[in-house]
């Protein structure tokens, strides 16, 4: 039988020095359960609470080793697991689901360290914009928010946003303050929606990744992010002098600036019919259709294809380009060959800034 004394630092001091070659236990008067164990072997004395859940086989519970674990703390300590047996509670079983818990939120917080560059990359993947609108969001994003990209996007503030739109605007470029703000905007309303894990795999508690947007303070606050739209357009006078400019440029003995025919011809088009300059630069002869008086734009703007009524102006253009093409494949003697491109080559951005120089 375990002998039972009041446990002091004077007695814990004589139990120490016991020559004994067994371990030796006494039992707490002050605290039911708790004992003072001292090992043989090395003479150092540990506290242990034994107790057990009703219905179920003793079990022992080690409190910590004396000095290290005072009198005081060891009976407060096995009072709580006192507590926890008449519950039903297994107090190890509890420790491990309290570490489990904490490894979890700590891996959720891990989880939750995801950069705004990373965010970007998934919003343009859903998005499936054309390659030219993707380019021109990396673009913007790298140019006004570059030092933001690799940091997590948890870490970027209502504060920072309105610092960084005042910093921009101050530079003299608020046109593209408000364009990289849009974007960013969208780009934080998707990291809501998103949800993030500790393990993607199981079916671990989730948290959103950002709760709000940040820039939904410019909103808030009310800052000016009004950007006039552009109202220049060619006068009548104008609109004469090039099109007397198109049709004599071509003429060996013109003294004007010159440019290329298929320039020239672009030139023409984009003056006839309004449609945008990428628009024109890819049409090809299979979509033109000088019989009915039409051509067919694809992969416009709105991601649909688009019929557009042939002009007077437009048909004779055409007529005179296709002329041009056949004269010189009787001269080559090598049969009509029709280019790809309406225009004789797909116009590359360098061919179609030579409309500065009609400018």
């Amino acid at each position: 039988m375990v002998p039972a004394v009041r446990l002091t630092k004077s007695f814990l001091a004589k139990f120490k020095t016991r020559s004994s070659t067994v371990n030796e236990h006494v039992r707490d008067t002050e605290s039911s359960g708790l004992l003072a164990t001292r090992f043989a072997k090395s003479g150092q004395i540990s506290f242990v609470y034994i107790g057990r859940i009703k219905g179920s086989v003793k079990r022992e519970i080690t409190i910590g080793r004396y000095p290290d674990t005072a009198i005081e703390e060891a009976r407060i300590r096995a009072s709580e697991l006192r507590r926890l047996y008449r519950q039903g509670i297994d107090p190890k079983q509890l420790e491990a689901d309290q570490q489990a818990a904490q490894e979890r939120e700590k891996a959720l917080q891990r989880a939750l360290q995801v950069s705004l560059r990373a965010v970007l990359e998934r919003y343009l993947l859903a998005r499936n914009l054309k390659p030219k609108t993707d380019r021109d969001y990396r673009s913007t994003m790298q140019s006004c928010f570059a030092d933001w990209l690799d940091e997590p996007i948890r870490n970027i503030e209502r504060r920072d946003a309105e610092d960084r739109y005042v910093g921009l605007v101050k530079k003299g470029i608020k046109a593209q303050a408000v364009k990289a703000f849009r974007i960013l905007s969208a780009i934080m309303n998707f990291a809501k929606a998103e949800e993030v894990s500790a393990d993607k795999y199981s079916n671990t508690a989730s948290e959103r990744l950002i709760r709000d947007n940040p820039c939904d303070v410019l909103k808030e606050k009310r800052y000016d992010r009004h950007i006039p739209a552009r109202t220049h357009a060619l006068t009548l006078d104008q609109t004469a002098d090039l099109l007397e400019y198109l049709s004599r440029c071509e003429y060996p003995q013109f003294t004007g600036p010159k440019i290329r025919p298929t320039v020239a011809n672009y030139i023409g088009l984009l003056l006839f019919t309004g449609i945008r300059r990428e628009e024109a630069a890819r049409l090809e002869w299979s979509d033109v259709d000088l019989i009915g008086l039409t051509f067919t734009l694809h992969d416009t703007k709105n991601g649909l294809d688009f019929v557009v009524p042939m002009s007077i102006p437009v048909h004779g253009g055409w007529i005179h380009i296709s002329s041009a093409i056949l004269r010189f494949s009787r001269k080559a003697s090598a049969g009509v060959r029709y280019p790809r491109h309406f225009l004789g080559v797909e116009l590359t951005a360098h061919m179609m800034s030579s409309i500065s120089v009609v400018e």
